[in-house]
């Protein structure tokens, strides 16, 4: 009876412990925000790598900074971080300039979801204003939104190679994947910026990219910034699909806005970037819709691009071997003399802009309407293939 009796004393005193380990794990793997901590970075200072930091609703005002660990942040309705009134410069590399991000994650995995990001439009008071840095670092960003990264004031700006930005990544070793997905941008100088040492070896593969069903609204025609809603720099390849782009024109005469760009101007032909896929994006009123620079090997397809009053054109292309496949272009509302549907760059550009020059393109079974030059190929451009465009007045 002894030995019957002790049995299931020791299966229970056996189960508990386990029991209580299966309640208290999940616990253990979310931090709250104020609940727990007062603020994100006390939070993220707290929390170790797998943990999911939650984010209640409020304005919270702080630059938060995450190094070295794989995090998730999770925003509820109405959590917003605010930029302050100053933020620290952030270093990227020897190479390539810092930034002053509200929030900056380096050397780890970093998703984030659900947060408003709101830089107040202090890009006057702070060189190199950004919303999101990613640096050396990988991850997911969606659901969120993106305001107020830009000048506050509509005038003139001293030049500055580096423009705020309301999302950045540049990846200096190795390659990460980045996600953007499902974001607002609105009211900032630039939107979205991929790159990775485009200075050093702008050949070498850096991040892979899933830019997909963002709505990114530029700030309409500007005499003084020439602004980009979503570009793929060197070093960085993969897809830009189901966005919504728009309002990004330029008024001056020294630059371009461009709703989509991927590549870079100013760099030798040697450079290569390779097979971006820009599929079923619709961008509206921007100077260029879509422009693949010292791009190579590029797959735009299915896209519909609007013009708008101040467009010049709707895809532009230099590099080799890009396909251009079944896009619906209208320039009917430009006002900009000679503008065209699909520009396939060459001398007129290269030695201005330093665009390069289009080779071996094929241009098949797109839709070009109201262009002044449907498909202008300028001096220099070779083996270029048309099937089957519609060229409608």
């Amino acid at each position: 009876m002894y030995f019957k009796s002790r049995t299931p004393v020791r299966r229970i005193a056996f189960a508990i412990p386990v029991a209580l380990l299966a309640w208290t794990q999940p616990c253990l793997a979310q931090i709250h925000v104020p609940a727990d901590y007062p603020t994100i970075q006390a939070a993220v200072d707290a929390a170790t790598s797998g943990m999911t930091i939650t984010v209640a609703a409020g304005q919270y005002e702080e630059q938060v900074r995450i190094v070295g660990k794989d995090l998730t942040l999770e925003g509820l309705p109405g959590a917003t971080l605010v930029s302050p009134a100053a933020l620290d410069l952030v270093e990227i590399g020897p190479m390539v300039a810092g930034r002053r991000p509200v929030l900056a994650a380096a050397g780890c995995q970093l998703d984030i979801r659900g947060f408003a990001f709101d830089g107040l439009r202090r890009g006057a008071e702070m060189e190199r204003f950004t919303g999101v840095l990613y640096v050396s670092s990988g991850g997911t960003v969606e659901n969120c939104s993106f305001t107020g990264f830009r000048e506050q004031s509509a005038g003139p700006l001293p030049f500055t190679p580096d423009p705020e930005r309301a999302f950045q990544l540049a990846n200096g070793s190795g390659v990460v994947p980045i996600a953007v997905r499902s974001c607002t941008f609105t009211d900032n100088a630039g939107a979205i910026f991929v790159s990775g040492r485009p200075n050093v070896d702008p050949n070498s593969l850096r991040a892979l990219c899933n830019i997909a069903d963002n709505v990114v609204v530029g700030l309409g025609p500007q005499p003084f910034l020439a602004q980009n809603g979503i570009w793929l720099s060197a070093g960085a390849r993969g897809t830009i699909q189901g966005n919504h782009v728009s309002g990004h024109q330029y008024l001056g005469s020294d630059n371009f806005s461009i709703g989509i760009l991927t590549g870079d101007t100013g760099l030798s032909p040697g450079f290569v970037m390779q097979r971006v896929l820009v599929l079923g994006n619709t961008t509206v009123h921007n100077t260029i819709g879509i422009a693949s620079i010292f791009s190579n090997k590029n797959l735009i397809h299915h896209n519909d691009v609007i013009g708008g009053t101040f467009g010049f054109s709707g895809i532009a292309v230099s590099g080799q071997g890009s396909t251009l496949l079944q896009n619906s272009i209208g320039m009917g509302q430009s006002v900009v003399s000679g503008n065209s549907g699909v520009l396939l760059l060459g001398a007129e550009f290269d030695a201005g802009f330093g665009s390069g020059f289009a080779t071996d393109t094929s241009v098949l079974f797109n839709t070009i309407a109201g262009a002044v030059r449907p498909i202008w190929s300028q001096t220099g451009v070779t083996g270029t293939t048309e099937i089957g465009n519609a060229i409608l007045p």
